[in-house]
């Protein structure tokens, strides 16, 4: 399967939600204020990569990709 530039994007924010998902967790067991913060942005990135995914936006080619 080939990604196009939009998918890998998206690909890459979902992959780096999961260590902000950790980092949070992690925060969360210490105590620290901002883990509710640090989590809450780490899920809204999980949202829009899923969403990115699934729509046809991310199956459109980029004016870069079209002319190669």
């Amino acid at each position: 399967m080939i990604f196009t530039k939009r998918q890998k994007l998206m690909l890459r924010l979902l992959f780096q939600s999961f260590s902000g998902v950790f980092i949070g967790g992690c925060f969360k067991i210490m105590d620290n204020p901002n883990s509710d913060l640090i989590l809450g942005f780490a899920i809204l990135f999980q949202l829009i990569a899923v969403v990115g995914l699934a729509s046809n936006w991310s199956r459109k080619l980029t004016i870069s990709e079209s002319k190669a």
